[in-house]
């Protein structure tokens, strides 16, 4: 059972500790801490409380879980909680989009560029032709 976000508290932050931040998707690493080495933990994230993972925390005191690809940006909570639901802390982190660059219009503008380029060289062609008609003409 998932543990209620208001048990969340400043008093209880720590115990865990996990990446700042993270991308929707990815694989990362929580310490738990040597002394539930063995110990079978939940995982949670929140806001909305989403179990990311149920673990045996391994000797170094470490387990991974995965983001869910479809988490929501922005500021999270990661709890840790026991097999009996006792909560053994929690992190803040936050989690950011699914790991691609916001677009800024540079990337995929190579076609657009190229299109582009093409249009002012026939354009600028078009001038000198003009140009060397009219200066035969006058001769």
């Amino acid at each position: 059972m998932a543990p209620s976000e208001s048990v969340l508290t400043e008093a209880n932050r720590g115990g865990v500790s996990a990446p700042a931040s993270a991308r929707a998707g990815e694989t990362i690493t929580v310490t738990v801490g040597t002394a539930s080495a063995g110990d079978t933990v939940n995982v949670w994230l929140f806001s909305e409380p989403t179990l990311i993972g149920t673990a045996v925390v391994a000797a170094d005191g470490t387990v991974r879980v995965t983001i869910p690809a479809d988490t929501v940006a922005g500021a999270h909570r990661l709890a840790v909680t026991a097999a009996d639901g006792t909560l053994i802390g929690w992190s803040p982190i936050t989690i950011t989009a699914d790991g691609q660059l916001a677009f800024t219009g540079a990337a995929g503008m190579g076609a657009g560029a190229l299109v582009a380029f093409l249009l002012l060289a026939a354009g600028a062609g078009v001038l000198v032709v003009r140009r060397r008609r009219r200066a035969a003409a006058a001769e």
